[in-house]
C-alpha cells in the first residue's frame, strides 16, 4: 500500500511523530518514532470511527506511518478528562497557557461554530475512551484540530504520547480499545 503515495517534505513536528507531505495534496503521511505509538493512536482512531467519531485518519502506511488527510493545524489542544460522572474540557494555546473558552476566539483558525464542534467532539471521546478503558484513574485525552481543504473541523489522530489512558501498557491498550496488538 505504501506505493500508492510517495511521501514528500517535512511538514510539522508533534510529540514523537512527524507529518510529511505526499503527492496527493489531500493527504499527508504521518510517521511515528515508534511502532506501538503508532498501532495505539491507529486503535482509538479506528475504535473512534466505529462510535461516528471522525478524525483525520485514513488508514495505515507503514509498520510506523499511517495516512492521514491534510489539514491546517489550529493552534489550540482540547483537554478533556474523564471524570466519574462528567467531563471536563479546558483550552491550551501553543504555548501551553490555560485559555478561558472566550478567549479561545481569538486563537486563528476558531470562531464559534468551530469551538462548539471542538468541544462537542472532546466529551464524546472522553466518553467513548472511558467506556473502552473503565474506570481509570486520571483519564484525560488532548485532542487537536485541523481545517481540512474546503474549510470546516476536523479532529486530529490523537497522539497517545500526550494522552494519559491509566497504563503506558499500549499492547494492553490496543487490546481494550479493540486494535491490532502485534
Amino acid at each position: 500500500m505504501e506505493s500508492d503515495l510517495v511521501k514528500g517534505a517535512l511538514l510539522y513536528r508533534g510529540d514523537g511523530c512527524q507529518t510529511f507531505a505526499t503527492d496527493n495534496d489531500d493527504l499527508a503521511v504521518l510517521e511515528w518514532e515508534d511502532g506501538k505509538a503508532c498501532r495505539l493512536a491507529e486503535a482509538l482512531a479506528e475504535m473512534l470511527k466505529r462510535h461516528v467519531v471522525i478524525s483525520s485518519y485514513v488508514r495505515r502506511y507503514g509498520p510506523c506511518s499511517l495516512v492521514v488527510r491534510r489539514m491546517e493545524p489550529i493552534p489550540l489542544t482540547v483537554e478533556a478528562e474523564g471524570l466519574p460522572a462528567n467531563v471536563v474540557i479546558r483550552f491550551v494555546d501553543s504555548v501551553g497557557q490555560a485559555l478561558e473558552k472566550a478567549d479561545t476566539l481569538k486563537v486563528p483558525g476558531v470562531r464559534k461554530s468551530r469551538l462548539d464542534m471542538m468541544e462537542d467532539v472532546a466529551n464524546h471521546v472522553a466518553r467513548v475512551v472511558r467506556a473502552h478503558l473503565g474506570p481509570v484513574e486520571g483519564l484525560r485525552v488532548r485532542l487537536r484540530f485541523g481545517i481540512p481543504a474546503g474549510g470546516g473541523c476536523l479532529l486530529d489522530m490523537v497522539n497517545p504520547l500526550v494522552c494519559q489512558l491509566g497504563t503506558t501498557d499500549y499492547e494492553a491498550l490496543c487490546g481494550l480499545l479493540g486494535g491490532q496488538v502485534t
